[in-house]
């Protein structure tokens, strides 16, 4: 089925995958992250990781011959990883580098306020003092009441109501909980690349996520 027969066949339209908003709220777990404006409009890559069951098989007993599985966990593939397009004076990776290095205690420079240029002894800081949580957030095309009238769409709203946001309906949120910066990827740089923008992976831990669906549910 192509997507055009597909789309006729949907009251509210395909998914675009380019509406999302990826956010870091500003927290001192963070050092006070300040790119986060930056970030919703400059993240160029995002997404929602798997999430499965571990599950053990056993033998049955009413059903003799018949192997079963039984879930005993819920596993969240990780870890979760964004592209990140960077502007000249390196805002966001320097914000990303704060947090990053926030981890670590050294033997110079103190505690949590290290520089960026620190090569003491290290130790580790236990993860309360730096994990919060990361927002991702996924955005559609505006949908409208069936019995409301063309001439009076002038505010989107959701099925249920809702105010959009800058003219789009929340699809879903998903809350990442216990997140902080695993690894910050190579930062590439080329004379040949004259027009071409400089981008870099951020990698983050987390422990699960909850997703909290904006849409109602109806067909």
């Amino acid at each position: 089925m192509s997507a055009q027969v597909a789309q006729g066949l949907l009251s509210r339209g395909l998914s675009k995958p380019s509406l999302f908003e990826f956010m870091i709220p500003r927290n001192p777990l963070n050092m006070n992250f300040g790119a986060n404006d930056y970030l919703k409009l400059f993240c160029k890559t995002a997404f929602v990781p798997e999430v499965t069951h571990d599950v053990m098989l056993m033998n049955g007993h009413s059903r003799q011959g018949v192997v079963s599985s039984q879930p005993y966990g819920v596993k969240y593939n990780k870890p979760l990883s964004i592209t990140v397009i960077e502007r000249s004076d390196y805002f966001a990776y320097g914000e990303f580098m704060k947090w990053f290095q926030s981890t670590v205690r050294t033997s110079e420079g103190g505690f949590r306020d290290n520089g960026l240029n620190n090569f003491g002894a290290q130790r580790m800081i236990y993860r309360d003092e730096y994990t919060c949580r990361i927002i991702l957030k996924k955005f559609e095309l505006p949908t409208y009441d069936k019995d409301e009238k063309k001439t009076d769409r002038k505010t989107p709203r959701d099925f249920n109501g809702k105010r959009t946001e800058e003219g789009y309906r929340e699809a879903f949120e998903v809350e990442f909980d216990s997140s902080y910066i695993t690894s910050i990827g190579d930062i590439r740089f080329g004379t040949d690349a004259r027009d071409s923008m400089v981008e870099y992976d951020v990698t983050f831990y987390y422990d699960s996520y909850k997703v909290k669906m904006g849409n109602d549910t109806r067909t």
